[in-house]
């Protein structure tokens, strides 16, 4: 399990992210910034219902749960630890304001190696299409070559970056990073570059 202390109003968080992608939020700490006991959240009566709620088969796989424990979890020396969801649940019952911060938080955990691996792949485009400009160039000069050979080393940099953006399992398979490159057009030039 990978762990990351993020900061509410100079107040630690700590959100435990498993292989599997579930995610569990210490409400102890959360608790702890506006002098609240996690335990005053969990009797009320629509968290029990919610509790409920998330244990329906229906609803158990699409969150990774089979238990009760699965979504609460009492450790003596850390505290009290909520699943993401029932954790954006408790946020809620703390403060609004707290409430978008622990979801713009898991959001970013959860996601935040998509949005880069995006953002690479919009960097590599444009470094691509320069290269073909640069390649295609009538008249090409010393700088240009020497442009080129600057683009071509930043498109190598932005490939490693994005590749070890994937998924650890993405990465062993050959298959799926030649799919990638392939839709995310990952191919460096290899044509000739001459001087006139």
């Amino acid at each position: 399990m990978k762990t990351e202390i993020c900061k509410f109003n100079e107040h630690d968080v700590t959100f435990m992210l498993a292989k599997d992608a579930n995610m569990m939020v210490n409400a102890t700490e959360m608790a702890k910034i506006f002098d609240k006991y996690p335990k005053d959240f969990i009797i009320l009566e629509s968290t029990k219902l919610f509790i409920l709620a998330c244990l329906k088969k229906e609803n158990s796989p699409f969150l990774n749960i089979e238990k009760e424990e699965d979504l609460i979890v009492s450790k003596q020396k850390s505290g009290t630890w909520m699943h993401r969801v029932l954790a954006l649940k408790f946020a809620a019952w703390l403060s609004s304001d707290f409430e978008v911060w622990v979801y713009s938080t898991i959001e970013k955990l959860l996601f935040g190696r998509h949005v880069q691996r995006e953002e690479s792949f919009e960097r590599i485009l444009l470094l691509q299409k320069e290269l073909e400009e640069l390649r295609d160039k009538p008249q090409k000069t010393g700088e240009d070559f020497e442009r080129y050979l600057y683009v071509q080393k930043q498109l190598r940099h932005e490939t490693a970056l994005r590749k070890s953006l994937l998924p650890k399992a993405c990465r062993a398979c050959a298959n799926c990073l030649k799919n990638k490159s392939n839709v995310g057009g990952l191919l460096i030039i290899k044509k000739s570059f001459k001087i006139i």
